[in-house]
């Protein structure tokens, strides 16, 4: 019996940077794709950054800054720049136009092939890639993760919010440090991250790294404004008012019906929350798989589950234990002990604290600055980053392929 005939070899769901570098990269090796978002036309209005060297075109930086500091305790110039996307222009480089309104709704695994709903309609494919974020099929009824929030106001100022051309990574100074806080608002960490964007603007952004449960917008923006009149900065022109919320979830992603990729689909680091430039670098490799599980006559919910295994060898899988190891350590720390953190991190030499911030860093990489990196904290907070899950350490060693395991 002939197989039907398929509408498309791969459907992507969801038009952001990962799932158009996903679209991108599966169509450069000649696989027939098609990208679906119901706000496939919709501007991205999100600030994306990156270190500029985990980047091969520096043309998709609409900014760059050499002078990147980090304010603990001391302060620390960090010698890496730091760029800012361009959206419009990442947009177009990853085929924007070619993606088409549309939301997806079931999908269901059928012999050797999936059948997606598009609006209602049914659409037969090889194999769906699940771009959606927290939309993603394998999230639902999930348990609520711990959460990296922010909130920033893009706009002038009436003095200068960070230093002339620079960008200030994270400043852990207390937001009232210097005059009383009038709106004094629970005790969870925060810091402030600063980018100068030139022509006398800036953004400036209140964010808690990751915690869980989060912490709300209502008392970010309090916190922020307590900052900004400490130190005697008012805002004078808000272009925008900038809402960061990103799930900070633990786990190798579960492959079910459908590839996840990007930030729900292990390319979102679990302790720092970027994932624009690992998704840029993992969609090629996400392609070949396909292609190659493609040649090899595999479809459906075989495909799905030959190019996972391949997406998470053991070493990946371990990675990933041990960068979960390091966000359940985050998300117990104070203001104070953030500080303290955060100072040992960055004192340690940049060929240490560079590999551990990629997800793409080997557990080698990872251990040898989380060894070093104990004998550098005080004796209290070195207590409770060593009294951490021992189900992550013992994943961090374990042999073998954990691809299919979620915590």
């Amino acid at each position: 019996m002939s197989r039907p005939p398929l509408d498309h070899e791969i459907v992507v769901a969801g038009a952001g940077p990962a799932g158009l570098a996903a679209g991108q990269a599966c169509r450069a090796v000649g696989l027939d794709v098609l990208v679906v978002d119901p706000h496939a036309t919709t501007p991205w209005l999100s600030t994306y950054a990156a270190w500029c060297d985990e980047v091969d075109d520096a043309a998709l930086f609409a900014q760059r800054w050499s002078d990147v500091r980090v304010i603990g305790g001391s302060e620390h110039r960090i010698g890496r720049t730091y760029g800012r996307f361009d959206n419009d222009l990442l947009a177009d480089r990853l085929g924007a136009a070619l993606a088409a309104p549309g939301r997806i709704g079931a999908v269901e695994s059928i012999g050797d092939s999936v059948i997606v709903e598009i609006d209602g309609r049914s659409c037969r494919a090889a194999a769906v890639i699940d771009a959606r974020g927290e939309a993603c099929d394998h999230l639902v009824g999930a348990a609520p993760p711990a959460r990296q929030r922010a909130v920033g106001y893009i706009g002038q100022f009436s003095r200068p919010v960070v230093h002339a051309g620079g960008c200030t990574l994270m400043d852990w100074s207390p937001p009232g440090a210097g005059a009383p806080c009038r709106h004094p608002v629970g005790n969870d960490p925060t810091f402030l991250y600063a980018l100068d964007l030139g022509d006398g603007r800036a953004l400036v952004e209140e964010t808690s790294l990751a915690r869980w449960p989060a912490v709300s917008h209502d008392v970010l923006r309090i916190r922020l404004d307590e900052r900004l009149a400490a130190r005697g900065i008012e805002p004078v022109d808000v272009e925008r008012v900038e809402l960061v919320d990103i799930p900070m979830r633990t786990g190798v992603p579960a492959a079910r019906l459908a590839i996840p990729f990007g930030a729900a689909g292990g390319q979102l680091h679990p302790t720092t929350g970027y994932s624009v430039a690992a998704s840029l670098r993992a969609a090629p490799r996400l392609a070949r798989l396909v292609a190659d599980a493609r040649a090899a006559g595999s479809a459906g919910g075989r495909l799905v589950r030959d190019v996972w295994q391949r997406m998470w060898p053991g070493w990946r899988c371990r990675t990933r234990a041990l960068h979960d190891y390091g966000l359940a350590a985050t998300l117990a720390l104070s203001q104070s002990e953030a500080m303290a953190f955060f100072d040992a991190y960055f004192d340690l030499p940049a060929t240490l604290w560079r590999p551990a911030l990629d997800v793409d860093a080997t557990p080698r990489q990872v251990r040898a600055m989380m060894l070093r990196l104990i004998t550098q904290v005080p004796g209290e907070l070195r207590r409770q980053l060593i009294a951490g899950d021992p189900r992550l350490l013992a994943r961090s060693i374990a042999p073998g392929n954990g691809a299919l395991r979620r915590s």
